[in-house]
């Protein structure tokens, strides 16, 4: 019968993060606070290729200058440091004002991963959008960061693989060093 404390061991760690919500526009001491903080914009329904920016956002003057910058079409993403103390990574992601909910979840996808390691700290969301639809955006970008954030199980005995592949290295090594003795091995154009 297997022990189960190494089976245990095997399984991820299921504790969820703790989710907090709020109302209103963040504070910019609370993102401070945070390693991440993903913003999903939509495009100006006027047919514009610029985001919709409100100006109650914390930071909206860096955010301009980023999405001048880098000028993100619908769909895409795009990254940036904030100035403050612990240095948040920003990620904004421009959605089309018409988009699919599939749409808003592979852009969460991308923003989520285009964010990687700081996933793992304090992360904020924000979808700013109308009361109507911010909900299902705000929705998306929390499953992708707790998709991203998911320890996945491992299955195997991670010994058992060091060993095998320390044994191909061995045998990898002899292989290459018989080529290299003199009289077995001529190499083309050397005399």
């Amino acid at each position: 019968m297997p022990n189960p404390s190494k089976r245990a061991a095997l399984l991820p760690d299921l504790t969820l993060p703790a989710l907090r919500r709020t109302r209103g526009m963040p504070t910019l001491s609370q993102i401070a606070g945070c390693d991440a903080w993903l913003i999903m914009l939509p495009l100006n329904q006027n047919g514009s290729t610029r985001p919709a920016l409100s100006a109650r956002l914390p930071h909206v003057t860096d955010l301009r200058i980023a999405l001048a910058r880098e000028q993100p079409k619908a769909g895409q993403c795009c990254a940036f440091t904030l100035p403050n103390a612990r240095q948040t990574l920003a990620v904004v992601g421009v959605l089309a004002h018409d988009a699919e909910p599939f749409a808003a979840l592979q852009l969460a996808g991308a923003m989520a991963k285009l964010a990687g390691g700081r996933l793992a700290g304090r992360v904020a969301v924000l979808a700013e959008a109308p009361a109507a639809a911010s909900t299902p955006l705000t929705e998306a970008l929390l499953a992708a960061v707790l998709a991203q954030d998911f320890a996945l199980p491992r299955f195997g005995n991670v010994p058992a693989r060091r060993r095998l592949q320390r044994q191909r290295d061995r045998r990898d090594r002899r292989c290459h060093q018989a080529h290299r003795r003199p009289g077995r091995h001529r190499h083309p154009g050397r005399a």
